[in-house]
């Protein structure tokens, strides 16, 4: 039987308590994954890991977007179409004002997240990009000791919308193939015969992520790490309502210890 393991966004900025967007117990998730890893590697056929990958100007950052008096909105504001259409908001820059407005009058009619404006986080080129250090010696130790190559995938490099799953960006640019469904990605996954899965967050990419690669391969491939991942304070419920839908359509839970 042949096994990858998936980490989604194991990155600095999620996993470090001095994180930008530190998810609360993601700290401690990817070190159980690291000593987990460490000890399992020989039963570990592939690695796949995905990065989040953002400018700091970007539609999800508070640079990107200004109030009536023009400061910039604070980390964790939700932005709809009828701020927008109130003028509550307004784009810093001109350039992109008609994209914008018809992103978030894209996610309103249908049905997706509402625009939620995040801490600057997962810049190129900054210490928070990186995967978490406890995780990263672990998956290094294992590309050395089996001499295969780590498979990484980065999503989230165009400005105009979010890229929770990492199989597709929220709104499919037709001008950008980044945006659009990772066929790349989903076919070396569905090689494998089994597929465990670990990250952050468990509200959001996790989620996300899992989701859609369920659309395009057997469902009951996928091993979730249930404490591999934790959620966005204030986001639980998505987190729960993941793992109920994961599992009603074939997934296993498990945990570290039981793998």
């Amino acid at each position: 039987m042949s096994t990858a393991l998936l980490l989604i966004d194991p990155q600095v900025d999620f996993c470090d308590p001095n994180g930008s967007l530190y998810v609360p117990g993601a700290d401690q998730d990817m070190t159980r994954v690291a000593n987990w890893l460490k000890r399992s590697k020989s039963t570990i056929d592939s690695v796949m890991v995905t990065l989040d990958s953002h400018h700091l100007f970007d539609i999800a950052h508070p640079a990107w977007w200004i109030d009536a008096y023009g400061g910039h909105p604070i980390p964790f504001t939700p932005i709809t179409l009828e701020d927008l259409q109130k003028g509550k908001y307004n784009v810093a820059s001109e350039l992109v004002k008609q994209a914008s407005f018809a992103y978030v009058e894209y996610l309103a009619a249908q049905g997706k997240k509402t625009l939620v404006i995040w801490p600057p986080h997962c810049l190129l080129g900054s210490p928070g990009h990186s995967i978490y250090g406890p995780l990263r010696e672990a998956v290094f130790e294992w590309e050395t000791e089996r001499a295969k190559p780590i498979e990484f995938v980065l999503k989230g490099l165009n400005p105009l919308t979010e890229h929770y799953s990492a199989v597709q960006a929220e709104k499919v640019d037709p001008n950008d193939p980044d945006t659009a469904p990772n066929g790349k990605m989903i076919h070396w996954l569905d090689e494998h015969d089994r597929i465990l899965v670990a990250g952050q967050a468990q509200s959001h990419c996790v989620a996300d992520t899992v989701l859609n690669l369920m659309e395009h391969i057997d469902r009951r491939k996928f091993v979730l790490i249930e404490d591999g991942m934790s959620c966005v304070p204030g986001f639980e419920q998505h987190g729960t309502r993941f793992l109920y839908r994961a599992k009603g359509r074939g997934a296993t839970i498990t945990e570290t210890e039981c793998l």
